[in-house]
């Protein structure tokens, strides 16, 4: 049993937003050239929350997820290689805070 997405929420709270901006605005009187502004910016933002939706719907193609993993096993082999070479220079120097630094890297990193 699949749960509802509700992605239309957000849009919701846009629609608010701008409801309430153009009745502020015509309570102000603002002209219709700075109204137009503000409701450019608002469907910016809503079309901004529909991109969104569709990114996240939209399967990314089997290469490109290898490519990435690729890259990232990578990176992760240069960043264990350069730590190793490092925390054996620091252990033939005695740098004890080298050898932390190259602890801490690489499990963060």
């Amino acid at each position: 049993h699949k749960l509802p997405v509700f992605w239309q929420r957000p849009l919701t709270c846009w629609a608010w937003i701008l409801r309430v901006s153009l009745s502020a605005l015509d309570h102000c009187h603002i002209p219709g050239p700075r109204t137009a502004v503000v409701i450019d910016e608002l469907m910016l933002a809503k079309q901004g929350i529909t991109n969104i939706n569709t990114y996240m719907d939209t399967q990314l193609p089997f290469g490109y997820v290898h490519l990435m993993t690729l890259l990232v096993n990578v990176q992760n082999l240069i960043m264990a290689l350069k730590s190793g070479v490092l925390f054996a220079h620091a252990i033939v120097t005695d740098d004890i805070p080298l050898m932390i630094q190259q602890i801490v890297s690489t499990l963060v990193v």
